[in-house]
């Protein structure tokens, strides 16, 4: 068996810290908003998590939660239209409660979560809860909403959803995509 070492590629763009890292997901795919997008792994800089610098990714901070594992894994993006197209989270607010969020990962198997709630808050409301690192394996969508400016918003969007369990306490996992 051929051990191989994962390197850690810190690239700064535009002051951001992008990672290539092993990866937690590689795609996120909300079938009843047409979303189909690829995950990135940012960083961290000043105890807080990078913006995401692309309109159309979905950015996972790679200290957190990894998709399908107990605790809160939290995606994040952006949600504003631009000249040729608009942002992956720009219709965050149609989602219903019951909508799947599937996440995809390489290798291992892909997370067919369900939503639970749709909320927004403002812009200084805590979202700590979405970094949790117990429990029940979870997550949440986060975008900015409300926005007043360059950079500058007055509410945040909060998805929730849940990975299903299985009767007798197991949870419930979409099978292994075929090569």
């Amino acid at each position: 068996m051929i051990l191989r070492a994962v390197a850690y590629l810190s690239v700064t763009l535009l002051g951001l810290i992008l990672v290539a890292a092993p990866s937690y997901a590689d795609r996120l795919v909300i079938p009843d908003l047409g979303v189909n997008a690829k995950v990135v792994e940012v960083g961290q800089r000043d105890g807080a998590q990078v913006s995401p610098p692309s309109l159309w990714r979905v950015y996972h901070w790679r200290q957190g939660v990894r998709a399908c594992q107990p605790g809160s894994v939290t995606l994040t993006g952006h949600n504003y239209e631009v000249p040729g197209g608009r942002a992956v989270f720009r219709h965050l607010d149609r989602l219903k409660v019951g909508a799947v969020v599937k996440v995809t990962r390489s290798r291992q198997r892909d997370c067919s979560y369900r939503v639970t709630s749709n909320r927004r808050i403002g812009a200084s409301t805590s979202v700590r809860s979405c970094y949790a690192w117990d429990g029940r394996a979870r997550g949440c969508l986060i975008t900015c909403t409300g926005r007043i400016g360059p950079a500058n918003y007055t509410h945040r969007r909060i998805v929730r959803f849940v990975l299903p369990r299985q009767p007798f306490g197991g949870s419930l996992r979409s099978r292994p995509r075929s090569s």
